[in-house]
């Protein structure tokens, strides 16, 4: 993206993720396609010209070809993003389309569209979410995990319930937006785990008893099928957090330590490389 010409740039593009593509059930994402279609049957009669006869036969309509015969032809329906740093500002999510697909079948995909303005105001909002995320986490780190070792759940303590919420709130945009041609939720997620594991929690390791997030949900389709921070953070709340547990690491000791250590991106990355000057 950094080498488009400012001319393409301007005009804007897109980046495509199908979960239905001809015949081939992407196994990745086609899990998510029932929700997908359920949000494309909600905004269709906000988006789209429809006559009475098609908003009725829109309430049956519980496939994507029997969405797509409903116009005949190539659409899509834009999910709104709701601002946080900006009240009652409606940004543009992701678009969901259906078309057909020669020779048989149909393209299901979400596409990201990439313009200007939309860059700006992700921009915007992910800068609110992280500079109201970090003085939480220093003030953590400045405590000491003993302060509250007690909690057994986030939401048994205030600081550590802000700190989750707030970074499930950058994820949410960062997903939302997704900016990276490949690789924009593993970002997410390593931030997002990273971010967490430093306000003193982290997801209980997957064992035969359980733990883990379960099987077949994935955060960042859970936040673009969402049209809020705070919707996003209450799923969050009610499927993430109880599988969190206390961060058996001293975040404020450790990172205290760390951070007169590792004080520019070249020291991070002599870290990494396991290089000691």
């Amino acid at each position: 993206l950094d080498l488009l010409p400012a001319s393409a740039f301007a005009e804007g593009f897109g980046l495509q993720t199908p979960m239905l593509s001809g015949q081939l059930k992407v196994p990745r994402y086609y899990s998510y396609s029932a929700a997908a279609l359920r949000v494309v049957r909600e905004l269709l009669p906000q988006q789209m010209p429809m006559t009475a006869a098609m908003r009725e036969e829109l309430q049956t309509a519980d496939s994507v070809e029997a969405v797509y015969r409903l116009f005949g032809h190539e659409f899509w329906v834009i999910t709104p993003c709701q601002s946080l740093c900006k009240p009652g500002r409606v940004m543009e999510g992701t678009r969901l389309t259906i078309m057909e697909k020669e020779p048989s079948g149909f393209e299901f995909t979400i596409r990201t569209p990439g313009t200007p303005s939309r860059w700006r105001m992700f921009e915007e909002e992910l800068e609110w979410c992280w500079s109201r995320l970090l003085p939480v986490l220093r003030e953590i780190a400045d405590k000491g995990a003993a302060s509250s070792a007690a909690a057994a759940h986030p939401l048994d303590d205030a600081l550590s319930c802000r700190a989750c919420d707030l970074a499930f709130c950058w994820f949410f945009f960062w997903v939302t937006f997704g900016p990276l041609t490949r690789g924009s939720a593993a970002t997410g997620y390593a931030i997002l785990f990273a971010v967490l594991r430093a306000a003193g929690w982290r997801v209980r390791p997957l064992t035969a008893e359980g733990g883990g997030i379960p099987a077949g949900v994935q955060l960042d389709w859970e936040a673009i099928l969402r049209d809020s921070a705070p919707a996003f953070v209450e799923f969050a709340r009610a499927s993430v957090y109880p599988l969190l547990e206390r961060d058996s690491c001293d975040a404020g000791g450790w990172g205290a330590r760390l951070g007169k250590a590792v004080r520019s991106v070249g020291d991070a990355l002599k870290a990494l490389r396991g290089v000691s000057e």
